[in-house]
């Protein structure tokens, strides 16, 4: 394959991959801030974050071949660092979405659904037995609010129940968050694999302008024989 194309496709996926990654690490910077108070400041953050992190493994590789050790070495733990961060991002990012999946779910709704008519009961009761004290009713008021741990034992069963939720047999709820997992892990190796491959193909293009240029200057001297006239 031509290394125009590869170069090509490297900048295409590159581009691709770096604004995903942000969308994910500005998404969950945004969630933060906004419990924070200052929701549009962390994610002007977590987006500088993540664009750093598609540039470092570059400084990483450019200090290495400078024989640069220790600058090298120092720009690869922050690049590690950064992907840590971007990692974790754009797993809470997608760990959200399966979870929103489960919680929108048939099964979901039911039990959300008779939670609701739980503590609607707990209410009506409570209601009742202070009507009852109201009209000196203390015995019948006493009935009243003996009927409400029962409902109230329901409601901490069903939520037990909700806590745990799966979301079912679906194949989102199974394996959601092992997928989140090694989709985020994939965003971010696809990040260094971009990184590696465009940097070895200017390599090899300088390289190539190299010999160019020497094979170049060799046909200039082999041109011009020495004029061995007296």
């Amino acid at each position: 394959m031509n290394n125009t194309i590869i170069k090509l496709i490297c900048i295409v996926l590159s581009v691709a991959t770096a604004c995903l990654s942000a969308t994910l690490t500005t998404k969950f910077m945004f969630s933060i801030g906004t419990d924070m108070g200052s929701p549009l400041l962390m994610a002007v953050l977590g987006l500088l974050l993540d664009l750093a992190k598609c540039a470092t493994p570059l400084f990483v590789l450019f200090l290495w071949s400078q024989k640069m050790r220790f600058a090298s070495m120092f720009a690869l733990v922050l690049s590690m660092t950064l992907s840590a961060v971007s990692f974790s991002a754009s797993v809470v990012a997608l760990e959200s979405g399966v979870l929103a999946s489960a919680q929108n779910s048939v099964s979901f709704q039911r039990i959300e659904s008779q939670i609701t008519d739980y503590r609607d009961q707990v209410i009506e009761l409570r209601q009742l037995a202070k009507r009852q004290q109201d009209a000196k009713q203390i015995t019948k008021s006493q009935n009243t609010l003996s009927q409400i741990p029962t409902p109230l034992t329901r409601i901490d069963e069903l939520s037990n129940q909700q806590a745990t939720f799966s979301g079912g047999e679906s194949v989102v709820s199974k394996y959601g968050m092992m997928i989140s997992y090694v989709t985020a892990l994939a965003l971010e190796l696809l990040s260094w694999l971009f990184v590696c491959v465009s940097f070895a193909l200017n390599k090899v293009k300088h390289s190539c302008s190299q010999l160019g240029t020497v094979v170049h200057s060799q046909q200039n001297m082999s041109v011009h024989p020495t004029d061995l006239t007296t």
